[in-house]
């Protein structure tokens, strides 16, 4: 019963969600549409630990003394860690994922009061649905914590020591691909630009993603990591 009195809050988090989730997928998908190459370089920074790391072979000055070495070692620049991996995955699905769970918790809708639940609960019992209805319902406020975590995770993209980083990245020598980032802080929010110029084997990038001052504070207030259990 304490599971059914539990289901009308969730449902009005899910509300609220929706339009957050929404600007978090015109994010991606102004990313993936305007600066697909960059996005994509990005995506493999993150399949690959998610560090800014460039490689470059350097003569190794012991080999001088001992034939057997190697004449070339690698040697890391790291330029610091990716904020905001969920602009950089393949698909982003934030709304998918809170439709399911809205229509999870549907069935247990209507339980506003502790009268209403042991109703509903009776109901259960004899149907022998109650399992189901605690594993539903404990499934989807442990799945929407985390979905949270990640939605606020999304936003620190944008944060000026991140950006700062994956400039320097982006348009170091040893970049194979190298691309342009400019951050502007407006009074309505934070818009990141990335381009790359046009080459003879590829056409010219360019993505504007916006961070609005009410999406940067929900951001804030909402990013804690969720329990163990949750993951």
């Amino acid at each position: 019963m304490a599971r059914l009195t539990q289901v009308p809050g969730m449902l009005q988090e899910i509300e609220a969600l929706k339009p957050i989730a929404t600007e978090i997928e015109s994010m991606f998908h102004a990313f993936k549409n305007g600066a697909p190459s960059i996005q994509k370089a990005l995506r493999q920074v993150r399949k690959t630990g998610g560090d800014y790391i460039l490689v470059e072979m350097v003569d190794n000055e012991a080999a001088r003394y001992d034939d057997r070495l190697p004449k070339k070692v690698a040697r890391d620049s790291y330029f610091g860690s990716m904020q905001g991996e969920a602009l950089v995955r393949a698909s982003c699905k934030f709304l998918v994922e809170l439709r399911k769970y809205e229509q999870w918790l549907l069935s247990f809708a209507g339980c506003e009061d502790e009268t209403a639940a042991m109703d509903m609960t009776i109901g259960l019992l004899e149907r022998k649905e109650a399992a189901k209805a605690v594993q539903y319902i404990g499934t989807a406020g442990r799945k929407l914590e985390w979905l949270r975590y990640e939605m606020s995770a999304a936003c620190y993209f944008f944060t000026e020591e991140h950006i700062g980083d994956l400039r320097e990245w982006g348009g170091d020598r040893l970049q194979p691909a190298p691309f342009d980032v400019d951050r502007q802080v407006r009074s309505d929010g934070t818009a990141v630009l990335l381009s790359r110029r046009a080459t003879k084997d590829a056409e010219r990038e360019y993505a504007r993603l916006f961070l609005s001052v009410e999406l940067a504070s929900w951001a804030d207030v909402n990013r804690r990591m969720p329990s163990i259990e949750t993951l």
